[in-house]
Order: structure tokens, then sequence, then C-alpha cells
């Protein structure tokens, strides 16, 4: 259908946000074997079939090969080639490969920390500079997650859960807050964005993140309770949401959290999924997404393979003369 104005004139281009849905073909978890029993807790994508993955112990980057049917984002068949050892790190968490720099970055739990490694070699290339705000974090609910856009304009990061200026880690009437921090193409700190969890009686994790090419972000929430595991994905835009970067104190209000949307969400048992990236394009034009476990040390890690589809902006021009044209509307040149 086209929407038509009148009595204006310029020229205007303006988009609106679309709905994004997550599509489960049904496989459930696919066990990654043939690796041992690392503890995968992030998970980029790299070019083609290939992933990196990094464990929580051991400060292990493994590459994993990783197949998806090209209709349904079902796994098809799942290797590994290796690992490389990183030269730093405690309790390594989330992790983005660069493809204009040739580079992971890795986010460290313990210190707050985000370095720069050589993925061939392990070696530590540089380190950036994490706002002070996040030396409040708790014990091992630190930086968990990571995410770099795909045109490489941001990294994005976020606190697992609420840091100890900011209120509690969980409430069953009320969720947690968690402070999502953005590096701008430099890799200079710049937005700070407030997102509330779910409520949630146990314990409740913001897990990974997922940049998308629109600016939008995806959110993985994990939670632990009587029925084992939950993941659940929401969509975020950070356009929703005031910079929180001089909040001292989350709890107390005075801003705008970002807006959230639940696109899918699963009891996953014994399977504690930490890790989340967009994978290849699928036929038809929806993008491929993975998520991965770290199967606890004591099992093979698994990987669920979703479906993500994120519709293209509905895209409005107002012409000469004051007709606004939606998409799909046909345009008529205008007699003189």
């Amino acid at each position: 259908m086209c929407a038509v104005a009148t009595g204006l004139t310029g020229l205007l281009v303006s988009t609106a946000a679309s709905a994004i849905s997550i599509v489960d073909p049904g496989q459930g978890p696919v066990a990654i074997t043939g690796i041992g029993n690392p503890e995968l807790s992030g998970i980029t994508h790299q070019a083609g079939d290939r992933y990196l993955s990094v464990a929580d112990s051991g400060a292990e980057l493994h590459a994993l090969d990783i197949a998806v049917d090209g209709t349904s984002g079902a796994i098809t068949s799942v290797g590994s080639p290796g690992f490389t050892t990183l030269n730093a790190g405690t309790d390594l968490e989330g992790v983005a490969w660069s493809a204009n720099r040739g580079t992971i970055f890795v986010s460290d739990e313990m210190g707050a920390a985000i370095r720069e490694y050589d993925p061939v070699t392990g070696n530590v290339l540089g380190a950036l500079a994490v706002p002070a705000v996040f030396a409040n974090a708790h014990l091992n609910l630190s930086l968990e997650s990571l995410s770099l856009a795909p045109d490489e304009s941001m990294l994005w990061t976020a606190n697992e859960a609420a840091l100890m200026i900011d209120g509690p880690t969980a409430l069953p009437t009320a969720g947690t807050w968690v402070r999502l921090q953005s590096f701008d193409s430099s890799l200079a700190p710049d937005q700070q964005l407030a997102y509330r969890s779910e409520p949630f009686a146990g314990i409740l994790g913001i897990t990974d993140l997922a940049a998308l090419p629109d600016g939008r972000l995806l959110v993985l929430e994990r939670t632990l309770g009587t029925l084992g595991f939950s993941a659940s994905i929401f969509a975020v835009d950070p356009r929703s949401g005031s910079d929180v970067a001089g909040v001292a104190d989350l709890s107390a209000g005075g801003f705008t959290p970002v807006a959230k949307q639940l696109l899918w969400s699963e009891v996953t048992g014994l399977e504690n999924f930490e890790g989340m990236t967009l994978g290849r394009t699928l036929a038809g034009g929806e993008q491929s997404l993975l998520l991965v476990s770290d199967g606890g040390g004591s099992r093979p890690p698994t990987l669920i393979g979703l479906r993500l589809l994120v519709p293209e902006p509905s895209t409005f021009v107002l012409l000469a003369g004051g007709a606004i044209l939606g998409q799909g509307c046909k345009t008529r040149r205008r007699r003189r």
C-alpha cells in the first residue's frame, strides 16, 4: 500500500525498524565431539564455515568448522582442526573476530578486561580502555559478552549481572540492571546503555551479545533454576535508551533503559549456553544464528542452530510535490 501526503515539498528519506524473528528448526543441541570437554563460552564467525570459540578455562581459542543447512539453519556437521593457547587471561568469556584487522578481541571477567590477540600465535596485541565503572563488578559477573558490528563500526560488551553499585544481581519480581557498553571504530569507549533483564528466582546472567547489520543487538539471557538451564534471546534497539555513563546507581532511576523484544526461549537442561554469533547468510536471505554451550567441563560442548530473519527497514521518500511513496509503490514521473 502507498501512503500519500500533500502540501509538502522537498526530499526526505527515513527508515523504520522492522520486526525481527527467530525460527527454530527443532534440532536441539548438537555435540561438538573430538575436542575433549573445553568450557566454551564465546563464539564468533570468521568466514564461510569457520568459527572461533574461546574457552573460559585454559585460555584456549578453538577453531570450529560448522556447516549449516542453507534453508533451515540446522547444523549438518561440526569439526575442529585444533586450538591456539592465548598468552594472557584468566577467565576468558566473549570473543569477536575483526576481518579488517585480522585479529580477535576477547573479554576477561577477571579485571574487567578486553584484549586484542593474534589468533594464530596467541600473542596479546593490545588492550581496550574499559570504563572504570566496571571495576565494581561482582566476582564472576563481569564482562561475559562481546560482539563486533558487521561493518566493524562498533564493539559491544556488557557485565553479566548488576554491578555492586547498581542494585541486586537478580530478583523474582524484578530483573537485574546491566550496562551495555559500546566502543567506537577507534576502540574508544562510546555509548553506555541500561538493560533490564527478566525477573528470575535463581541464577541469571547476560552471557552474550550479537550486533546486527542495522545497529540493533541480540542479547542472550541465561538462567539456572529448578528445571536446569534456560536460554532466551531478546532484540534491543540502542536508539531507544539514554546514555547512562554518568549515572552512579542504576537502581535509582532517572534514565530511559533500552526497549527489548523476546525472540526465542528454551529450557536447555544441563546445557549452559553462554556464546552467540551470527553465521553465514542462508538461501532465503535469512541469517544463521549459532549458540554454544560450555558443557560444564565434564561433557562435550554443544551447539544450537537457529534462523534469524531481519526484514529490510520500511523506507519512505518524500518527493517534490508532497507524495510519500512507501516500499513497493510505483513511481510516476510528474507532468509539467
